[in-house]
């Protein structure tokens, strides 16, 4: 995800969700709901009320994976 882009997810109910940003020495970083993570942080999501917002915020392009989970 370049630099400035936001996208919204929304997880379904009684669902978990993982987000793993992806080191690749670009100093990339993203926000999820406002909190920052750098390369190779993780987030785990409990059962999310609200939508996800995740927007690219480092200096290089951001490569995460979003894992929605039973």
């Amino acid at each position: 995800m370049e630099k400035g882009n936001k996208l919204a997810y929304r997880l379904p109910d009684a669902r978990f969700g993982y987000l793993h940003l992806v080191q690749s020495r670009s100093n990339s970083a993203l926000k999820i709901n406002g909190i920052e993570l750098k390369e190779g942080d993780g987030a785990f999501i409990e059962e999310a009320k609200e939508e996800l917002e995740i927007e690219s915020n480092g200096e290089g392009k951001a490569e995460f994976l979003l894992f929605d989970l039973a």
